[in-house]
């Protein structure tokens, strides 16, 4: 593996995604890379349509607050838990899978490589919720690294 020159780190906002943030901060300051924050939402309802007579007008809604809310949340982020000498930005995704959003934000800025934070889910739960992190590491072109939320990153 070459030398990381940008790094997506995906983030739920979970304790595992802080994991993945500390890792992150850390290849940033080790090997200079430019670092791009990414939360992906999805403000389908996970209700029948029959239970909402207009979902088209709540995605809306709900989708402008979830994303301003996440720019909020990224921006403290980038501004308390990274490093100031590194350059960073944030990215907010509407997608409805959250695996596919963070591959082609990956693709398209031309990172190198992507940290994810793993739940370490198994058993129904891994079957029921699924893993964004395991998915990620299958289909993403490039080096995928996964931090468990016991591993703290150290400067």
């Amino acid at each position: 593996m070459k030398k990381p020159s940008h790094v997506v780190v995906a983030t739920d906002f979970s304790h595992s995604s802080r994991a993945a943030i500390a890792a992150a901060n850390l290849i940033g300051q080790s090997f200079g890379a430019r670092i791009t924050l990414v939360h992906v939402y999805d403000p389908t309802p996970l209700m029948p349509p029959a239970v909402i007579p207009n979902p088209v007008r709540m995605d809306s809604s709900i989708g402008q607050e979830l994303e301003q809310a996440a720019k909020k949340e990224l921006h403290r982020i980038r501004e308390e838990e990274l490093d100031a000498s590194l350059e960073a930005k944030v990215a907010v995704v509407q997608h409805p899978s959250a695996h596919r959003a963070i591959c082609d934000l990956a693709r398209e800025e031309g990172a190198d490589l992507v940290i994810v934070g793993t739940h370490g889910r198994t058993g129904i739960r891994h079957v029921l919720l699924g893993s964004v992190a395991e998915r990620v590491v299958r289909h993403c072109h490039t080096s995928v690294l996964t931090v468990r939320p016991d591993t703290e990153a150290s400067s």
